[in-house]
């Protein structure tokens, strides 16, 4: 079965696409609010929205903006991460969604931990995968990422960070949008 997308316009005007899966009847308060990361979608969680909707979990998975089916706008000041956790938290409260688990992995990560600044009454937990909580104005600095390149190649042979520095090519945009599916093939169960 492949489960359906809703679409919510948050007060920015954004149009969210996300999965929502409701638990069962008497455990209204056990949801899961999946954030994946780059380049990525919601039908990356496709196995664990499996496993823990089976065991009784709601479910909340959005495509973050700029992703899936979610808006894509053009205005860099759109994806501010602060007004990003306003539109996450607007998605839980039309879903009347009070509590939930936060699950987050790579670029997710910082939003779940904008999130845990501004909206922290909404969660009960939160998981931080391959990225943990950032504090507010952490940034990665050059110097950072090529210390931790450096670190990684020598011990596994290639660069965790290396798309950072590739963004900051003056043709990196011209490249990915000439080989937008190099980016993966997006597998799961998303639209």
């Amino acid at each position: 079965m492949v489960p359906s997308y809703s679409q919510f316009t948050t007060s920015r005007n954004l149009l969210y696409s996300y999965l929502h899966i409701k638990p069962p009847s008497g455990s209204e308060g056990n949801y899961i609010l999946f954030l994946h990361g780059f380049p990525s979608s919601s039908g990356d969680w496709h196995h664990q929205i499996k496993y823990f909707s089976k065991k009784g979990y709601g479910i909340v998975a959005p495509d973050l903006l700029g992703y899936g089916g979610t808006a894509k706008p053009l205005d860099v000041e759109s994806y501010k991460i602060k007004a990003m956790a306003q539109d996450i938290s607007e998605i839980l409260q039309h879903e009347k969604i009070s509590k939930a688990i936060g699950v987050a992995h790579d670029w997710g990560s910082y939003l779940l931990s904008r999130l845990a600044n501004f909206h922290p009454s909404l969660f009960t937990k939160y998981v931080f995968v391959d990225i943990g909580y950032t504090p507010p104005g952490f940034g990665l600095s050059l110097q950072t990422v090529n210390y931790v390149n450096a670190q990684v190649k020598s011990a596994m042979g290639y660069e965790v960070f290396g798309y950072f520095l590739f963004f900051q090519e003056s043709d990196a945009a011209k490249l990915l949008d000439q080989h937008v599916c190099s980016l993966g093939d997006r597998k799961g169960f998303h639209h």
